[in-house]
């Protein structure tokens, strides 16, 4: 009963330690009000760099060394296949806040995301270019293109494409010396990227800003609308596959985007390829061990562990040419399921989950 008692004291006497340190180090400024991690994030290549520090003139900068400089990228080097082992993505750069029009950029190819029908962006484009002293030349409806030119004799190349969702769409431009109007062709690169950039950066600040109104445009009807993604089955197991009508570059950066948003954690790439992945929804914050509990050893949880599948991982794989994807999903080779059939609609739902978050 004596030692007993014993332990009991020397814990609590331990916990008012920590407390008492804890508190102290707070005061002193060490740990902050987001604690000792300001940046929020333990993932060194998400870290941003910062300036150098610039020293007067009249002082001696020769102590100022920088410790850790970020050589420069080879011109030669594609961005986004730097690293083997990391999937490329398409990277927001400007957005509204509830993510309804995006300007998103791959490597050097820019492009404006839209959740909204090609129909409906089509007139609101045309408004854009009007706004913008932008002359109408010409259209190809069923292209989806719509040519324009500035009083510079700068021609713009609109292009409108069926998003990889039914609702929505993409919007990309190029900049045409007035000499090469003629060619219907759509061209491979702007002379002007500069531009190129600039204008869809207003593009999308445009459309933000009329994400609520709607403009339909009965003309624009004549734009593809063809589906982009193919739900199909393997004919012997009735597991799910899609066939993705994109390039292989552009469906892994979308393929990474879509786990992403899905509450997936990506756990690496196979030595052949594949992305192996972890179903990982979160816990809300207010279901989490509060600050006493995890003082005292308890630890968060990873993930919700009330919903199906949750920290399971599973292995998807893409495989076709520059046209067209083959996006099939597997689990580990260890994974044991108690039938075919449940195996069939854990993979489907799985699947599907990943489909409704491709972009």
């Amino acid at each position: 009963m004596l030692m007993s008692y014993f332990k009991v004291d020397s814990f609590i006497a331990r916990a008012v330690f920590i407390i008492v340190a804890m508190m102290t180090f707070s005061a002193c400024g060490i740990v902050g009000e987001k604690g000792t991690n300001q940046s929020g994030s333990n993932i060194y290549y998400e870290s941003v760099e910062l300036p150098r520090t610039e020293i007067p003139e009249e002082y001696d900068d020769s102590r100022v060394v920088d410790l850790y400089p970020v050589p420069p990228l080879d011109e030669a080097a594609d961005e986004s296949l730097i690293d083997p082992d990391k999937l490329p993505i398409p990277t927001p750069v400007t957005n509204d806040a509830e993510g309804l029009v995006q300007l998103q950029v791959l490597s050097d190819h820019y492009w404006v995301l839209v959740k909204e029908t090609p129909s409906q962006v089509w007139a609101k484009l045309k408004q854009f270019s009007e706004l913008n002293d932008l002359s109408f030349q010409s259209e190809a409806i069923s292209m989806g293109i719509i040519d324009v030119a500035d009083d510079k004799g700068i021609l713009y190349r609109f292009k409108v494409n069926q998003g990889l969702q039914r609702k929505s769409s993409e919007i990309s431009l190029r900049t045409l010396a007035a000499a090469q109007g003629g060619n219907k062709a759509f061209p491979a690169a702007s002379i002007d990227k500069q531009l190129e950039v600039d204008t869809l950066e207003a593009l999308t600040v445009f459309l933000t800003g009329h994400n609520l109104q709607t403009a339909y445009s009965y003309a624009a009807l004549g734009i593809s609308t063809n589906k982009r993604i193919h739900v199909k089955s393997e004919p012997e197991s009735g597991i799910k596959y899609l066939l993705i009508s994109e390039g292989s570059v552009r469906t892994k950066a979308s393929l990474k985007q879509a786990l992403t948003g899905a509450s997936f954690q990506l756990e690496g790439i196979t030595a052949d390829g594949m992305v192996e992945a972890r179903y990982m929804p979160q816990l809300p914050e207010e279901d989490q061990p509060g600050f006493l509990l995890r003082l005292f050893g308890v630890s968060p949880k990873l993930f919700d562990e009330d919903i199906e599948f949750a920290g399971e991982t599973y292995i998807f794989s893409l495989e076709g040419n520059e046209s067209i994807q083959k996006l099939s999903i597997n689990k580990l080779l260890n994974a044991d399921w108690e039938s075919s059939s449940s195996k069939k609609r854990e993979l489907n739902t799985i699947l599907m989950m990943v489909k409704r978050s491709l972009y």
